[in-house]
């Protein structure tokens, strides 16, 4: 059991960052990780988060985690590692590239006596990097699957200006009326407060003139064609279904789920200020 050093760019911290963790933890090979956030060279001036800010939401992912510590350093990883009192330096690699390049590494740490642990990316994550999470952000795309909500966050308002706030509660709560009295307060103080309404998309999908026609056929298919009102989708109808079966609900979602997402991430892409996501 001992310690391991696992240094990382981490502009920003993702889950593949937070799968290798957790693999090194349970692996029972560890006791401790500590997660060096340090400043290559080659990309001193390419980061798009300040040495500061990539350890605090590294140290934000990582805060559910026990025996883990993130800490910022300058210089070779070794000899971060061997001022941190560990003989392990810990890495992962997505590809035969990245297994290739860590190899070259790992000889170089030999001539200070660390070892190098290199894990494979886990499934899940083989193919996210801090590189594609913000290409997914830059483009108006959701990235909450890839990274912790508070680098989500962050991400959102370096790259696209943006804060999305979401308005919940039970069905007639005022969702909707809280919503708009915010959007009135922010024309009254100048502040730039969209107001995204997903039941009003979701009644798109439903309309016969939508732009989500493969949607609307899927639920068509799904529900029979006695939700139907001539060409349209009686609501009600398909709200008695649902509401009084556990199953069709959740298929109901899940076949909304996708046009849904377009339809936000096209509103993220479009808006600059504060976006109230009024949700279900």
């Amino acid at each position: 059991m001992t310690k391991a050093l696992y240094p990382l760019s981490a502009d920003p911290f993702h889950y593949g960052h937070l799968s290798t963790i957790k693999t090194a933890l349970s692996s029972g090979l560890f006791n401790e990780v500590i997660v060096g956030i340090g400043v290559n060279p080659e990309k001193k001036n390419k980061y798009l988060f300040s040495l500061e800010e990539r350890v605090a939401l590294a140290q934000k992912s990582c805060h559910c985690l026990k025996n883990v510590r993130v800490e910022p350093f300058e210089g070779m990883m070794a000899h971060e590692a061997i001022k941190r009192g560990t003989s392990v330096i810990l890495r992962s690699a997505r590809t035969a590239q990245d297994f290739a390049y860590e190899q070259v590494l790992a000889e170089v740490n030999k001539h200070y006596g660390l070892v190098t642990v290199i894990l494979p990316a886990q499934n899940d994550y083989a193919t996210v990097s801090s590189s594609v999470v913000k290409a997914i952000v830059q483009e108006g795309g959701l990235c909450h699957d890839y990274v912790n909500p508070a680098v989500k966050h962050a991400l959102e308002e370096k790259l696209r200006d943006i804060t999305l706030i979401g308005v919940t509660g039970n069905t007639g709560s005022g969702k909707t009326t809280v919503s708009k009295e915010l959007v009135a307060y922010g024309t009254q103080q100048n502040l730039n407060i969209t107001h995204f309404d997903c039941d009003a998309i979701v009644h798109q999908i439903y309309d016969q003139n939508t732009h989500y026609p493969q949607a609307r056929e899927h639920i068509i298919a799904r529900f029979g064609t006695s939700i139907l009102n001539g060409d349209a989708i009686n609501r009600k109808i398909l709200a008695h279904i649902v509401f009084s079966d556990t199953q069709a609900a959740q298929d109901l979602s899940n076949i909304l789920k996708k046009p849904g997402r377009i339809a936000l991430e096209q509103a993220v892409r479009n808006t600059k200020g504060i976006l109230l996501v009024d949700v279900a």
